[in-house]
C-alpha cells in the first residue's frame, strides 16, 4: 500500500511541476514582446495636439506599422499646400526599428 501511495504522490508532484514550469514558460513569452504606445494629448494650443510613439516594452520593435480608422487627418490638410498628414512617411511606411524606453529611475 505504501509502494501505490509513493507513486501517487510522485506522478502528482511531477505533475504540478510540470504545470508550474509551462505556465513560467508561457509567462517569459508573453512579458518578452514588445508593447508599442502611440499616444495623443492636447497641447497648449487648441489647434495643436501632441503626439507621442514609444515601445514600452523589453524588446525592440520592429516593423512598427499604423492603422487609423476612420482615416488620420487633420484641417491643415485642407488649408495648406503639404503634404497631407496620412501621407507622412512615418504613418505611411512605419517605423522601421523602435527602441525601448530605458528608465533612469532608480530603486
Amino acid at each position: 500500500m505504501a509502494d501505490a501511495t509513493t507513486v501517487v504522490i510522485l506522478l502528482g508532484s511531477a505533475f504540478i511541476a510540470a504545470l508550474s514550469y509551462w505556465n513560467a514558460v508561457r509567462f517569459r513569452i508573453d512579458t518578452d514582446w514588445p508593447w508599442a504606445i502611440l499616444d495623443v494629448d492636447m497641447a497648449t494650443s487648441p489647434a495643436q495636439i501632441d503626439l507621442s510613439i514609444r515601445n514600452t516594452g523589453p524588446t525592440i520593435a520592429r516593423k512598427v506599422q499604423f492603422k487609423f480608422t476612420p482615416k488620420l487627418e487633420s484641417n491643415y490638410d485642407y488649408i495648406s499646400d503639404g503634404v497631407p498628414i496620412c501621407e507622412w512617411s512615418i504613418f505611411k511606411d512605419g517605423i522601421a526599428n523602435l527602441p525601448t524606453i530605458v528608465s533612469t529611475e532608480s530603486c
